[in-house]
């Protein structure tokens, strides 16, 4: 899920911190702190999950406010780009939950 631009992008990454909220296989927040890039003005970007017993999982993230130009390619061909954060953006996307599980194992 991380392309060559992404790894541009992620290499000013300070911090990734992952926290388990109520029921740890329910929900789960991460939280990225970055430092000065050229790519985006954020400093934080957070993505929350909800993981329900029924129906899809829903999820919430920062919105990146993305310096002009350096905003990814969303579509190819009318398929989604497989990127980090084609992930971190979408929030109905089928392998969303199988990243954000990987991460959280990981971590």
């Amino acid at each position: 899920m991380i392309i060559t631009r992404d790894e541009d992008m992620l290499c000013h990454l300070m911090h990734l911190e992952v926290k388990e909220l109520r029921n740890a296989r329910a929900q789960c927040k991460f939280k990225f702190r970055f430092g000065n890039n050229l790519y985006f003005r954020n400093k934080v970007l957070m993505k929350e999950y909800e993981c329900r017993s029924l129906g899809p999982v829903v999820s919430v993230a920062t919105r990146i406010r993305w310096h002009r130009g350096w905003e990814p390619p969303v579509l190819v061909h009318g398929d989604t780009v497989g990127s980090f954060f084609t992930w971190f953006s979408q929030h109905s996307l089928p392998e969303a939950d199988k990243v954000a599980q990987i991460i959280k194992e990981d971590l």
